[in-house]
């Protein structure tokens, strides 16, 4: 079983060590190559594994009902965290919420589960990054982001696919091919760009790694366990498989998203802030490894 869990985790660690240590070496400029995955790559991974594979939106209605209420519920569940360690809730909440369910989500799930659940892992990353886009952005700005979410690549991708998708429609096979080549970039990149994140971030003036390390993975099970007992209990007829059962424990565990610092980069005024929400996203990245072991260890 050890050598099961290293050989999923082990490639995802190599790659995001590589992006560390080249980023030791180099004074790795990587704004553009972020955006450009955010913008290019994951919107084109989107679509091929949307329009490429068998998927039915309505019988996975419970799975995304599922994976939403693991969203949303750390919300809730933090917001006595944030009280009892004088953290303002703009700070803690959207780390604590929202998961690397995209440089860390889709790779762990497609070698721990097989390349078949990729639409899965896709429709997984697309929830987290819609509510992020709606959501996370207003927590943090204290205003509404439609606009952010209607602009995003993401989003339009989704939805260009699922109309590709659900209308049967075809695309000339040079820009379907052109479009796979360009979505095989981004779950490396996605990886190799973390490890560079964590190599620029100044660790020594973190002081939350106990949030990161234990809270949220803890915070996620406890929503992970509600989300299922309200789906058996509520909505009695509605059902997911075992295969989608595991890939939500291991979902409910992923640590941070990096777009969490990237907003808060971004809105946040207060430096102290912009560290503080720092410190919680690299420091669950780079712990994430122990909760992420056990639960492949407890469900393959």
């Amino acid at each position: 079983m050890i050598i099961t869990v290293l050989s999923i985790v082990g490639p995802v660690i190599l790659v995001v060590l590589a992006g560390y240590f080249y980023a030791s070496r180099h004074k790795a400029q990587m704004g553009f190559i972020d955006r450009a995955n955010m913008d290019v790559f994951v919107p084109a991974l989107i679509f091929s594994a949307l329009t490429g594979n068998e998927w039915t939106l309505t019988l996975l209605g419970p799975l995304l009902i599922i994976a939403a209420a693991v969203i949303l519920l750390p919300g809730l569940l933090s917001l006595p965290l944030s009280r009892l360690l004088n953290l303002e809730t703009r700070v803690v909440i959207p780390p604590i919420m929202f998961n690397n369910s995209g440089n860390l989500g889709i790779p762990l799930m497609v070698f721990a589960f097989g390349e078949s659940v990729l639409p899965l892992a896709v429709l997984l990353f697309i929830v987290e990054n819609t509510l992020h886009f709606t959501l996370g952005v207003a927590i943090v700005t204290q205003s509404k982001s439609w606009l952010t979410l209607a602009r995003s690549p993401i989003i339009l991708a989704t939805v260009l696919a699922i109309i590709f998708h659900e209308f049967a429609l075809e695309m000339p096979l040079v820009l379907n091919r052109s479009i796979e080549l360009l979505g095989e970039v981004a779950i490396p990149l996605m990886l190799f760009g973390l490890g560079t994140r964590i190599r620029q971030t100044d660790l020594s003036s973190m002081k939350l790694p106990f949030i990161s390390a234990i809270c949220i993975p803890a915070v996620g099970l406890a929503a992970a366990y509600v989300a299922f007992w309200l789906v058996d209990t509520v909505f009695s007829d509605l059902a997911v498989s075992q295969l989608q059962q595991n890939m939500i424990w291991l979902y409910a565990v992923l640590p941070p998203a990096v777009l969490n610092y990237l907003v808060a980069e971004r809105f946040l005024d207060c430096p102290v802030q912009k560290k503080q929400v720092a410190a919680l996203v690299l420091w669950g990245n780079i712990t994430c490894v122990f909760p992420i072991s056990i639960v492949l260890g407890l469900t393959l």
